[in-house]
């Protein structure tokens, strides 16, 4: 085609350069950052993105390219170091404090200047990681993983192991890896892993923002050229790659992966919650086999020492002080008189020291009620030091030493950072807990178990991790109350159980129900009984003014839909499971309809799709104009419909909303 035909851009094109100035880099047609229209563009995009989907910020891909300047934009330039600053400031109009994140990869007088504007560099760290965690010294300094060794003046600088554009160590590792030495040959898929947790102990720790590519937590090892039949070739780089999580790889429950994965996550708590870890006063050797972080803060200093060799070491630790210091991941207690004395440290070993505990642990005894403080202790039989209190931050609370833990009555654990960890990943623990229980984090490990029962209400506050699946979380029902459950964390896996009575006459028995678990299929499920008389399950059709049944195929109901209600009734009382991943989003509920010359015009059958009941004036439901009175929600007792007086919707319960008009719309809130 020829210019101006769908071909090459012409010269009265508001937006695009007619020509790209990049004489080695250039994709498709190339934005004009001078014109003022592709300002207002960005400017607008920008906006609109920031205010209406709530975005914290933005990643621009290869930002060298935002000038006119001719060349490889390699070389500091100025125009294109005001056109960012510009980009910046504007955005920080809509969005204080919003991210902008440059993968901008040129000189770095230039990346300086921008990281001191307030913007956030990418730094490409793959190759230095990859010879490190390889085991070649040769190219493995990883000390431009730091802000420090860029001269940058604030933490702006978001260092990366592996990426979306790069190879994956443990690919490096497996196919490339040191293996002059037999007993320690880097190729073995274990030695690999172990490897991936102290590249984590040199990067996760290092003050600054960090990003983790997918599945590098797990040890991910097909490389990035693998096509869908495992060979390799550079035409297949953007081709699918096997998902960690399938049948087949199943990353989660490979011990040594999940090994990885967990040292990841301790290195991520370490460095969310304590003030040592985004010090600027730190110093750094990263440029041999035997690599040295000290990070130190008035309160706490941390030396980390790692030996990157395939043969074992003396490490000079250089340790800021004299005196006690704590392993974090072996439990040591050093005393340290010469702060030169070396360690030894065998291949791929590595140690985080701090001047101070980390967490204070305790450990309940093998019986007693776990919400009183005697049945606590510092020694992991549960003997030892009782904790004080339940107020104290940074205190872990392991369940260990009882099969059948029971939690009674109220239990309060609100120290900052605090939690309780149910299980060692081996032995069952299955905790019961009968109240209140409010703390910031629970960890439940394989093969163990928390039991929410019917009088029990739980709301964690922080993190919730939950490592043995739907069968390790149970929210429980009976015929007097069902358990209420909240908590903050995506991807959590667990069992909801709703107690159904059965029908009576006179239209007893009928129940409004949802879901918290999105899409939970109703085939094969306890929701569809045989024979087919002893049940009934309904949806409502506002524009029709009727109850569609479920057991009419044409009607297509096949699962729970997220924030729609549905309407009940079974011959025999049961407790009915519903098993999955819970929902803790907010649900938007659109295009609601109001039929005039139906009876039932205007009311919908929504549905609470959260473990926990919600205020009807609670939260943010954003609900539009039409959306009038309250909601109806269906009183068994009484056999018919009754006005909500007390504000609250029973978790998973139906409930009807009234629109005066059609396009009514309300977000379910999560808040």
């Amino acid at each position: 085609a020829s210019a101006g035909s769908y071909g090459k851009v012409t010269s009265s094109n508001p937006w695009f350069n007619v020509n790209a100035p990049n004489t080695s880099w250039s994709w498709g047609f190339d934005f004009n950052h001078e014109s003022i229209y592709t300002k207002a563009f960005v400017d607008s995009v920008n906006a609109f993105w920031s205010s209406q989907y709530k975005i914290d910020g933005f990643r621009y891909d290869f930002t060298k390219g935002f000038t006119n300047t001719t060349g490889d934009g390699w070389a500091y330039d100025a125009s294109r170091i005001a056109i960012l600053k510009r980009i910046f400031d504007r955005l920080q109009v809509v969005k204080p404090f919003a991210y902008l994140i440059l993968e901008h990869l040129t000189d770095n007088s230039e990346e300086k200047a921008l990281a001191d504007y307030g913007m956030l560099m990418w730094g490409n760290m793959n190759e230095q990681y990859a010879q490190a965690t390889m085991g070649y010294s040769f190219g493995s300094d990883l000390s431009n993983a730091t802000h420090l060794a860029r001269g940058f003046n604030y933490h702006n600088l978001i260092s990366y192991m592996e990426s979306h554009d790069e190879e994956r160590l443990m690919y490096e590792n497996l196919v490339y890896g040191n293996s002059s030495i037999p007993s320690y040959d880097v190729k073995n898929l274990n030695i690999a892993l172990a490897r991936q947790g102290l590249a984590a102990a040199f990067y996760l720790t290092i003050p600054g923002p960090k990003m983790i590519w997918e599945f590098g937590e797990l040890g991910y090892d097909f490389g990035i050229n693998r096509c869908p039949n495992g060979t390799y070739s550079p035409d297949c780089r953007t081709s699918r790659k096997p998902i960690p999580w399938n049948v087949t790889l199943d990353y989660y429950n490979v011990p040594e992966r999940k090994a990885v994965y967990d040292r990841f996550a301790q290195l991520n708590r370490l460095k969310t919650n304590f003030p040592v870890f985004e010090t600027s006063n730190y110093n750094y050797s990263l440029d041999t086999y035997l690599k040295r972080l000290h990070l130190t803060t008035t309160d706490q200093k941390v030396t980390i020492l790692g030996n990157f060799d395939v043969v074992a070491q003396n490490i000079t630790p250089y340790f800021q002080q004299t005196g006690t210091w704590y392993e974090f991941f072996t439990g040591e207690v050093r005393t340290v008189n010469n702060t030169q004395d070396q360690i030894y440290l065998q291949p791929g070993e590595y140690r985080l020291y701090s001047t101070s505990k980390f967490y204070n642990d305790y450990y309940a005894k093998s019986s007693g009620d776990l919400s009183v403080l005697t049945n606590w202790g510092t020694n992991s039989d549960g003997t030892g030091s009782n904790p004080a209190n339940f107020t104290t931050a940074n205190s872990n609370y392991y369940i260990i030493n009882q099969t059948s833990p029971v939690i009674s009555g109220d239990w309060t654990v609100s120290g900052t950072n605090s939690r309780i960890i149910i299980g060692n990943g081996t032995a069952a623990v299955n905790l019961s807990v009968g109240g209140n229980l409010s703390v910031g984090s629970i960890q439940i490990n394989k093969n163990s178990s928390l039991t929410v029962n019917p009088t029990a209400a739980i709301t964690i506050t922080k993190n919730l991790i939950n490592d043995a699946g739907t069968s390790g979380l149970v929210v429980k029902s009976n015929a007097t109350r069902t358990a209420s459950f909240i908590h903050n964390d995506f991807d959590v896996s667990a069992t909801v159980e709703r107690y159904i009575s059965p029908r009576a006459a006179n239209h007893h028995g009928w129940h409004f129900l949802s879901s918290p678990v999105n899409n939970f299929p109703l085939a094969s499920s306890e929701f569809i009984v045989s024979p087919a008389v002893n049940y009934d399950f309904f949806a409502w059709s506002e524009s029709e003014n009727l109850w569609l049944n479920q057991k009419v195929t044409a009607n297509n109901i096949t699962s729970f839909v997220q924030g729609k209600g549905y309407l009940v009734s079974y011959e025999t009382a049961d407790t009915k499971n519903i098993s999955g991943v819970l929902n803790i989003a907010d649900v938007p509920i659109t295009g609601l309809t109001y039929t005039p010359e139906s009876s039932s015009g205007g009311w919908h059958l929504l549905g609470n799709p959260f473990s926990s009941a919600i205020g009807w004036t609670s939260g943010t439901w954003n609900k539009s104009s039409s959306i009038g009175g309250v909601p109806q929600l269906w009183d068994e007792a009484s056999a018919s419909y009754k006005t909500l007086t007390t504000d609250i919707i029973p978790a998973h319960n139906g409930f009807m909303v009234f629109t005066e008009s059609s396009g009514g719309s309300l977000t379910i809130p999560a808040n």
